[in-house]
Formats: structure tokens, C-alpha cells, sequence
């Protein structure tokens, strides 16, 4: 038999999905906290508060259209260009699994230069 795989931006379904989105078909959208845009500067911002034991799922990507270098550090003020650093297209993804417990803690971001954006998925 002949086996198919689809990544998480060709799900074949009638539904949109939302930015960064990895439901199969049929899976249930409940339990989605945030799924949005931000804007992120050349200071650090946050962008999700700790949720202890609450986070299930996050996903961030840098958006941006101009360029700018985003980093991510988690449980400390970003810091440009340590941590997880991200250039456009580029994402950071932790989820809870077999065993593992997505981080809970607060995650911060900064830009490279003003006018950043990031997409963000949050499950709780």
C-alpha cells in the first residue's frame, strides 16, 4: 500500500488551520489559550507568563517581514542573539508528550531591530 505524509501546512481538511497548527484531521481544537500576532522591539517582552502545570503546547515563529532577528529565552529577560535565536521562518515548538513536560515557566522574546512579529500558538 502506498503510505502519505503531510507536514503541518498540507493537512488536507475543509477547516483553516491556525498558525502553527499540527491537529490532524478530526482532532479537537479545545484547549487553545492563544493564537495570535505580537509585536516584538529591540527590549524584551513578554510573551507568556509562567502557567505551572497548565502549558501543554507552544509554538513561536518569527514572522517578521523586514528582516529582524528574534531570540527566545525562557525564564529570563531575552537577551539579542543568546538563547534561541530565530531568523524569519524560523520557529521554536515544546509540547507536552510521553514523559515530557512542556517548559511552564515565563518566556520572553526581543528583536534585532524595531517592528518584529511573531505568531504564537499556546495550548493550556
Amino acid at each position: 500500500s502506498q503510505s502519505r505524509y503531510y507536514s503541518s501546512w498540507s493537512i488536507p481538511t475543509r477547516n483553516a488551520l491556525p498558525i502553527g497548527s499540527t491537529r490532524l484531521v478530526g482532532e479537537s481544537m479545545t484547549g487553545i489559550a492563544r493564537n495570535d500576532t505580537m509585536t516584538v522591539g529591540a527590549t524584551s517582552v513578554m510573551v507568556s507568563d509562567s502557567k505551572p502545570n497548565g502549558r501543554t503546547g507552544i509554538y513561536i515563529r518569527n514572522s517578521s517581514t523586514a528582516g529582524q532577528v528574534i531570540t527566545i529565552a525562557l525564564g529570563q529577560a531575552a537577551v539579542a542573539g543568546s538563547d534561541v535565536v530565530l531568523n524569519v521562518g524560523d520557529f521554536y515548538q515544546d509540547s507536552t508528550s510521553e514523559g515530557y513536560q512542556a517548559y511552564q515557566g515565563e518566556i520572553t522574546a526581543i528583536a534585532s531591530a524595531a517592528g518584529g512579529t511573531i505568531s504564537i500558538l499556546e495550548r493550556i
